[in-house]
């Protein structure tokens, strides 16, 4: 008894942090998340025939707790060899630019209308380089920089959308896909933000998989049942 106690204790503990790493959102949350959502859909296809706000199925909001620590990581480590690609660039700017101060001071001293020319052109490809390097260093200092204010998140709420198009006309077209919300800001992330973190691939996994898109014809269908009816109908009045 004694050990079933402690076997029955062990296994609460543990499960607690999973238990723990998710909880759905309030009522209030969600209809925030699904205006959001709405919004959105709205904006993507309001001008199509084909799809209609109340054909719009959001499941229930799921809220996970993330770790972020093994990106801050990846990023620390991309940083750094960043920087050194940048100090090596700016090595190269610095002889560059001395490569173009020479020239253009020389070109500035001769006479000789031919001289002059040859290093006019020498010149002009000397600043080439020069303008071609600094943009890179622009550029990487640029990406060193987003890498340094990357927004990291603790929590991200996903959900599941179904959509119809087709209203039921001429068969319908339902598309499937997943929802994400920075829950601190109300904010819809995109699947590749949300995918970085392992927790919500390892939620995402746990999750029945269905087909993104399923195409329904059961109006179709029917229409040609009518009329192998009416002809075989017809075809025995004749009879």
């Amino acid at each position: 008894m004694r050990r079933v106690a402690i076997i029955l204790i062990l296994t609460f503990v543990l499960a607690t942090p999973a238990l723990a790493a998710s909880q759905e959102a309030s009522q209030e949350q969600a209809a925030a998340w699904d205006k959001v959502v709405l919004d959105y859909y709205d904006g993507k296809y309001g001008a199509s025939e084909e799809y209609d706000q109340d054909y719009v199925n959001i499941s229930d909001w799921v809220i996970l707790d993330v770790d972020s620590s093994e990106l801050e990581a990846q990023a620390r480590e991309e940083i750094a060899v960043k920087e050194q690609e940048l100090a090596e660039i700016e090595r190269q700017v610095g002889e560059l630019q001395e490569r173009y101060d020479y020239f253009h001071s020389l070109m500035q001293s001769v006479e000789d209308e031919d001289y002059k020319k040859e290093l006019e052109s020498l010149v002009q490809d000397a600043e080439k380089a020069l303008n071609d390097a600094q943009k890179e260093a622009e550029s990487m200092q640029s990406e060193i920089q987003g890498l340094q204010e990357e927004e990291y998140l603790t929590q991200i709420a996903v959900a599941k959308a179904e959509i119809k198009f087709g209203g039921n006309v001429l068969g319908t077209m339902t598309q499937r896909e997943d929802l994400f919300v920075n829950p601190e800001t109300g904010e819809m992330l995109d699947a590749a933000t949300a995918k970085e973190y392992a927790e919500v691939n390892e939620y995402l996994s746990e999750q029945p998989q269905v087909d993104q898109q399923t195409y329904h014809h059961e109006t179709v269908g029917l229409f040609f049942l009518v009329i192998g009816l009416g002809g075989w109908w017809l075809v025995n009045r004749k009879l």
